[in-house]
């Protein structure tokens, strides 16, 4: 059993010291600290203490990958360096300050993908969770237990399709929480993006409204997530402009609706028909794309998701695929990008098999659950990359097992299922056995690939 108190305190003294840390939480298998000082950190020395399996300095925090007991970790870890410092406004603002220079060494591309996904991951539990509705009403109606037809299946479709149809109001809380704006107001620019008035006036016909003479296009922002991160943005601005210029007697009344009247005429106005079009455009680009050349897409795909992932630039994979949710149909992407996370499977049961040291199959063994319910990090960093050609046979896997779900066409609709049963649950739905044949190839090329080139250590 490890002992989560002394990885802890390691953590901490290699961290620059409980004094260096601003706070600690912590996500499926990352314990994440926001440091003052991350120049502090000594990363290469985080990295050897037993129990770590890799650390990241990435989105202004120093990333510390434990694997699924992290939460207990975190238990001892905030018992020695509480989340309870404060401190003051310029400390603070001196902090921010370094952050922000440390990211902006990152390249511009990585930055932005960054702050993007910042809106987006936080919704991705939504979207799980509506898969696990949808998964279950598919194994019932699969099993003739209900039909589309019945009040029950009526009921849990509307449930899990509330997720989707109401995307708009979930990114504008996030999105309000990334750029530090009130998020009931954000709540309310969604309100005006989804409104029923227009919905029903699209539904007869209306094309366009007019205020003040100014032409309003009609748009149906329920299938693009686009028109409300720009209203929140704006909104920040709008908000922030009439604070500062308005007596504070007034500024309850004034501000909100000022507010309100500006970015929504813009947002109706402006962004959600040029949402609309873009987000209609990604949706196509990623169709098209995959249509000209689904063997050349597919493969590159599967290829680079692990790399990414080691990189970071991953993150620009979330957008999109909530896109192709938001747009219907269900996601191209995802269960192409997956065929990578899926060949760690079987690098990493190559390895167990080839390893004569009890030693090695034990912890490889332990980290195999994890990998096998979709909790990948423990393997890719902890194994993959260190050894190199298990990260090189998954990525070779990955590119196999991307190129049959590809030419399949293939579109994700279950989300929420862990791991590699995702194809077993999919294999029911169309086209979705070749989701589960890409799996299976993916997991059978990494296998042998790794069995066949990597060469145990002595100590192995």
């Amino acid at each position: 059993m490890k002992d989560y108190k002394a990885i802890s305190q390691q953590i901490i003294e290699k961290s620059g010291g409980s004094d260096n840390i601003i706070n600690s939480f912590y996500c499926m298998t990352r314990l994440r600290l926001n440091l003052k000082d991350r120049s502090k950190a000594d990363l290469e020395a985080i990295k050897l203490i037993e129990g770590v399996m890799g650390v990241k300095n990435q989105q202004g925090q120093i990333q510390v990958i434990i694997g699924p007991d992290v939460n207990k970790l975190h238990e001892e870890f905030i018992k020695i360096s509480p989340n309870t410092e404060k401190i003051s406004v310029d400390e603070q603002a001196e902090t921010d300050k370094a952050a922000n220079y440390e990211a902006a060494q990152d390249s511009l591309f990585t930055r932005v993908t960054a702050y993007i996904a910042g809106i987006f991951i936080p919704i991705v539990p939504c979207l799980a969770g509506a898969g696990i509705i949808s998964a279950v009403l598919s194994a019932l109606s699969y099993f003739g237990v209900i039909t589309g037809e019945s009040e029950t299946y009526i009921v849990l479709n509307l449930i899990q399709n509330a997720v989707f149809y109401f995307l708009p109001f979930l990114i504008a809380i996030s999105a309000a929480e990334k750029f530090k704006t009130n998020k009931f107001f954000a709540a309310v620019m969604a309100g005006v993006l989804l409104s029923p008035t227009i919905m029903n006036a699209i539904g007869e016909g209306i094309k366009t409204y007019h205020v003040f003479g100014i032409p309003l296009v009609l748009s149906d922002c329920s299938s693009t997530v686009i028109p409300i991160i720009l209203s929140v943005a704006l909104l920040k601005v709008v908000e922030k402009f009439f604070t500062k210029i308005i007596p504070s007697a007034l500024r309850i009344m004034l501000v909100p609706g000022l507010a309100f009247f500006v970015t929504g005429i813009v947002s109706l106005a402006v962004f959600a028909p040029i949402g609309v079009i873009i987000g209609q455009g990604l949706s196509y680009g990623i169709d098209w794309a995959m249509g000209v050349s689904s063997i050349l897409g597919g493969t590159l795909l599967g290829v680079l998701h692990l790399p990414m992932v080691v990189t970071g630039t991953h993150f620009i994979e979330i957008p999109l695929i909530v896109q192709e949710f938001a747009t219907g149909g269900g996601t191209a992407i995802m269960p192409i990008t997956s065929m990578g996370n899926t060949a760690l499977v079987g690098a990493l049961a190559a390895l167990i098999v080839k390893t004569k040291s009890a030693k090695k199959k034990g912890e490889y063994s332990s980290i195999m659950v994890p990998t096998v319910m979709g909790i990948t990090e423990p393997s890719l960093y902890g194994v993959a990359v260190v050894l190199k050609v298990p990260f090189v046979a998954a990525m070779i896997g990955g590119g196999i097992g991307g190129a049959i779900v590809a030419i399949s066409g293939f579109k994700l609709t279950i989300m929420g299922v862990p791991g590699i049963f995702a194809g077993l649950v999919n294999a029911g739905t169309e086209k979705g056995i070749w989701f589960l044949i890409g799996e299976i190839v993916a997991i059978a090329a990494a296998f042998i690939v790794t069995y066949i080139v990597y060469k145990p250590q002595n100590k192995e």
